[in-house]
């Protein structure tokens, strides 16, 4: 499921982008007909710290999304983070290092919807998976990825920002960089290598 979504406002806040314009993106992209399969039923929790933070579970259901205020136990991921690095992931930000391409005219949907491919991937994980880039725009940007509402193993995976944006620019394999010793991963690296391997698996 390759669809993409239009990127929001830079400036939009978390409220207006989780309760208004997530599902009216969502519903433009489903009435366009893009969707070329129905994803699969589950609930993606995300929980922003910061200024304008909060909790909302997606609820994908029949092929509908709908957004519920607060976060959800039963969810099969959880997200975490705060929300000036949600709105650089999701809309960019002003700086040299983006997430996400320049030449990418869209968001995956993949990114919040989560689709039967990965489904697949999810239902045999628990745990839990911090992605660390650092040295993005004057900061440390981060993310974290709770499987099942599990907090263990844990593992962190750190990224130079200038190493993540060879990856993404195609210059640079993640593999190479990761057994170059440009990518670092630290807790239960076992947990990290097993994920970020069905992840590249379910990318072929």
């Amino acid at each position: 499921m390759k669809t993409k979504l239009n990127r929001p406002p830079a400036d939009i806040g978390a409220a207006e982008f989780f309760e208004t314009w997530l599902p009216g993106e969502f519903a433009r992209v489903l009435a366009t007909g893009a969707l070329t399969a129905t994803p699969p039923d589950n609930k993606v929790a995300v929980e922003l710290s910061g200024d304008d933070g909060g909790a909302w579970t997606l609820v994908m259901a029949g092929g509908q999304l709908s957004v519920e205020q607060g976060g959800a136990g039963d969810a099969a991921i959880t997200l975490s983070g705060s929300t000036q690095d949600f709105r650089a992931l999701m809309g960019g930000e002003q700086g040299e290092h983006q997430l996400l391409p320049d030449s990418d005219e869209g968001v995956d949907l993949n990114l919040l919807v989560v689709d039967k491919a990965t489904q697949e991937i999810i239902d045999g994980v628990s745990g839990k998976i911090n992605v660390q880039i650092t040295g993005f725009n004057g900061r440390d940007w981060s993310l974290g990825a709770s499987f099942k509402g599990a907090s263990e193993p844990e593992a962190t995976i750190s990224i130079p920002a200038d190493v993540y944006k060879q990856i993404t620019e195609g210059t640079l394999a993640a593999p190479q960089a990761y057994f170059s010793g440009q990518i670092q991963m630290t807790g239960d690296a076992t947990f990290a290598m097993q994920l970020v391997m069905a992840l590249m698996q379910r990318q072929q």
